[in-house]
């Protein structure tokens, strides 16, 4: 096993788990998943010793080549990565069979970085870069003021107010009122 890579742990809403490689190389998931891991201690297929929890067996089959599944049939997961415990929420595509992202929690600090959240006149909050044209990320226009979820960057040696953890928006992907397209959208797009 490489150093830079750490096993993740996919869990989903029904108490199953699936397991993933975490590199913190390039800080991101990575694409395949499997079916099952060796705990630190525990001895892999080959007989050797596990030092380092890691995934075992084939990947599960996955395909980019199908359809994505429909917003409704997207899948909410909690991504766990050792060796820190690291967490967030990301989608689990079920006719693809893999997560189609985000593939870190530093998903979130860039989404409060590029996007503020506004409301379209049903209630409904959309994502909305922060580029002046109001256009959301789900492709709708939406003018009027934003709901204070930009934290942008500053592009200064100087150190803003803490404005706390960021927001994961993904832990709110049955919220009635936020748009899955939006998350979608923001979702697939950090994938590489």
């Amino acid at each position: 096993m490489a150093m830079g890579m750490w096993l993740a742990t996919v869990s989903f809403e029904d108490g199953s788990v699936i397991y993933a490689q975490y590199s913190t190389v390039v800080e991101a998931l990575l694409e395949s998943l499997y079916e099952s891991a060796c705990p630190i201690g525990g001895t892999l297929p080959d007989g050797s010793h596990c030092y380092r929890a890691t995934v075992t067996g084939e990947p599960l089959r996955s395909s980019r080549s199908k359809p994505p599944s429909a917003s409704d049939d997207m899948r909410l997961v909690e991504i766990e990565t050792e060796p820190d415990a690291t967490r967030w929420y990301a989608l689990y595509c079920p006719s693809r069979q893999m997560i189609v992202g985000p593939p870190s929690s530093h998903h979130q600090s860039r989404l409060h970085e590029e996007f503020d959240l506004v409301r379209d006149p049903a209630g409904v909050r959309h994502l909305r870069r922060d580029t002046g044209d109001d256009v959301t990320a789900c492709g709708h226009h939406r003018p009027g003021p934003g709901l204070g979820f930009l934290r942008p960057r500053n592009g200064f040696d100087i150190e803003p107010p803490d404005p706390g953890p960021p927001t994961d928006l993904y832990a709110e992907w049955n919220s009635p009122d936020l748009c899955r397209q939006c998350l979608l959208a923001c979702a697939s797009e950090t994938w590489s």
